[in-house]
């Protein structure tokens, strides 16, 4: 009896007899060559890239050890004019990674993260800076021609900006504190329009549950925090001003009242009310307790 044919399945399969191998397919071998090609020149930009961010991380320690001069006493020219050195150098290094990406366009947002942390801080900085000298927000494009940027093809990245403006909402509590201090009354009632104004701006957007919502929400919580024993009515802690008809000892203090004073009525508008008031914003600031009056 005749052996049936095999299949047309088994005649077809002329694969390797088992245990012999055969090299990839070109296809393959030159698709993973192509990567890593890509990867190599990935790494290498990276590592331009990373140069130059760390001379970044080292202008700002810089700029910032300059700014904090300015919470020792009154704003001094000569501290401000050193910080805008620093300001200067940063530019300089932004122009670096500039030429770098020009190098691979259309490749800004792979690489963003190696200095995004580091712009944030730079606006931060120079926002500080700008408000110190103006007393007013540093604006998107002011930003960006301060550090050299050009948003057509390597700009200042709106959430970046947005960060580096929260980070600097953080400072001026602080601010506020030393001016007080130092004898500037007035100090408080700027800062807190300006983080009023600052907060209301913040509201228009559409913010997701991402970093720079949770940075705004320390903002709007700082805004909203109220001591115990605060009068909206007046805005002044009374049991803080006066206890029995008499001017605190903290009230004295900070206002410098003779101890013999007796104070019948809240104050108005007089030098005590500004004391006490810049006394309040520095209080709120530095999440103190107030004196109960029971």
């Amino acid at each position: 009896m005749a052996t049936p044919p095999a299949p047309s399945w088994v005649s077809a399969s002329s694969g390797p007899a088992p245990g012999s191998y055969s090299s990839p397919p070109v296809s393959l071998e030159k698709q993973f060559e192509d990567f890593r090609v890509q990867l190599d020149e990935t790494a290498s930009v990276r590592e331009r890239i990373r140069a130059v961010v760390m001379e970044m991380e080292a202008a700002v320690r810089l700029m910032n050890a300059r700014l904090l001069l300015v919470h020792h006493s009154l704003p001094n020219p000569d501290v401000l004019e050193k910080a805008r050195a620093q300001a200067g150098v940063l530019k300089g290094l932004f122009g670096r990674l500039a030429e770098i990406l020009r190098e691979c366009p259309g490749q800004y947002y792979k690489f963003h993260g190696d200095w995004r942390s580091e712009t944030q801080a730079a606006v931060s900085l120079i926002a500080f800076l700008h408000w110190l000298d103006t007393g007013s927000l540093l604006m998107h494009p002011e930003a960006e021609k301060i550090l050299g940027l050009d948003s057509s093809e390597f700009g200042l990245d709106i959430e970046d900006y947005l960060i580096g403006l929260c980070f600097m909402s953080n400072e001026l509590p602080r601010y506020v504190v030393n001016q007080v201090c130092s004898g500037d009354y007035d100090c408080p009632r700027k800062v807190l329009k300006f983080l009023t104004d600052l907060h209301a701006s913040f509201r228009m957007l559409n913010l997701r549950n991402d970093f720079l919502r949770k940075k705004f929400d320390g903002m709007k919580y700082d805004l909203r925090r109220r001591p115990p024993g605060y009068d909206e009515s007046i805005s002044t802690p009374m049991s803080y001003v006066y206890f029995e008809g008499q001017p605190s000892p903290a009230c004295l203090m900070a206002c410098s009242c003779p101890e013999d004073s007796t104070i019948s009525t809240p104050p108005s508008s007089s030098l005590l009310y500004d004391k006490v008031t810049a006394l309040l914003f520095l209080m709120e600031a530095a999440a103190t307790t107030f004196m109960d009056d029971k």
